[in-house]
């Protein structure tokens, strides 16, 4: 049995989505919790630790969907470039209210009393943004313009990427929320001679 000082849910959920500064922030939040981890799950962390590139490490994650419900509700992910944060918009259609996720240039989010709509609409269900909100941390954009982000981890189970049969880990944009019970897990493994990725939650065993 290995002692690691963070929690292995928190751990897990941090290289689903990992920035330098989360990583470091997660560890030193969770240093006085030694926890005890057996061999298959010290297996799975170094199978997630492997899977991921320094590139992806620095990308800022963002949930990124046209007219959702709620930003909670987004499935779907971007990876930003340098110059970009997550942001969150507010519209009104013909269903009711929507909201727009994604990546935006940080210039962009900073003007003051946007009235521009950053996605195009060919059908004219979405009228012009009443909100437009941004923040600069992985996937933030959960929350905003008056809408509750993730429950608190303590409360569910963590955000996992969710692929299959993937030729680059990075190239996957959906996530999926598990239970409580699961940890996230990302797969290599070969198929007709190709190296191939999956990712998901996995049971806590």
């Amino acid at each position: 049995m290995l002692t690691f000082p963070f929690s292995l849910r928190e751990f897990c959920e941090v290289f689903t989505y990992p920035t330098r500064e989360v990583i470091l922030l997660r560890i030193a939040m969770n240093i006085h919790q030694g926890k005890q981890l057996g061999k298959s799950e010290l297996f799975t962390i170094l199978l997630i630790l492997h899977s991921f590139s320094v590139n992806q490490v620095l990308s800022l994650m963002c949930l990124s969907c046209h007219a959702s419900i709620q930003p909670r509700h987004c499935h779907s992910i971007s990876y930003c470039a340098d110059d970009e944060v997550c942001f969150v918009e507010r519209v009104e259609s013909v269903y009711g209210v929507r909201f727009n996720t994604g990546c935006l240039q940080r210039p962009v989010c900073e003007e003051q009393n946007k009235t521009l709509h950053i996605h195009g609409n060919s059908d004219g269900n979405l009228g012009p943004p009443t909100c437009t909100e941004c923040c600069d941390t992985d996937l933030c954009n959960a929350k905003g313009c008056g809408q509750p982000g993730y429950p608190r981890l303590s409360e569910r189970g963590p955000v996992c990427l969710a692929c299959s049969q993937l030729f680059d880990n990075q190239e996957c944009r959906q996530i999926t929320h598990c239970r409580d019970s699961e940890l996230c897990f990302i797969k290599e493994e070969s198929e007709f001679g190709d190296k191939v990725y999956s990712s998901g939650c996995m049971p806590f065993q």
